[in-house]
């Protein structure tokens, strides 16, 4: 049986468009790739490694941490008994709550095994700390 002269059916329509806009976007989309390469320029990099010792100033165990408590949360507190190899050295603490951060400070420079937080990221009681994270970079 052959088709009548006349407009094509609907669907054989709706197939001619959907191929056209797909073969459109295809042509599209490759001739922007090589055109964004053309964006990127490529530029020598220099890449090294190395290791160096890590040694410790010295055991913490006989470091003590002081508070100073005011409105019944911490606001500052002091860290005490640090090895003297430590002096000269930047610290950072973290008042841990069960693992959490309740509060960090620093970096602060130990001086005479001696370093003072002054300025909290938050305030907590005193009851609610756990333990006390200190970092000592350097000297």
């Amino acid at each position: 049986m052959r088709r009548q002269p006349g407009p094509p059916p609907a669907a054989l329509s709706v197939y001619f468009r959907r191929t056209t806009v797909v073969a459109v976007g295809l042509t599209m989309v490759a001739a922007a790739g090589p055109a964004a390469a053309t964006l990127l320029t490529p530029t020598a990099k220099k890449v090294g490694a190395g290791a160096t010792a890590v040694t410790s100033c010295g055991t913490l165990s006989s470091a003590t941490v002081n508070y100073a408590v005011q409105a019944g949360t911490i606001r500052s507190f002091t860290i005490s008994g640090l090895p003297a190899a430590c002096n000269g050295a930047t610290l950072t603490a973290t008042l841990s709550q069960n693992g959490t951060d309740g509060g960090h400070g620093g970096p602060v420079t130990v001086s005479s095994g001696v370093a003072t937080i002054s300025t909290l990221s938050a305030n907590p009681t005193p009851a609610s700390v756990t333990d006390v994270r200190i970092a000592v970079q350097g000297p």
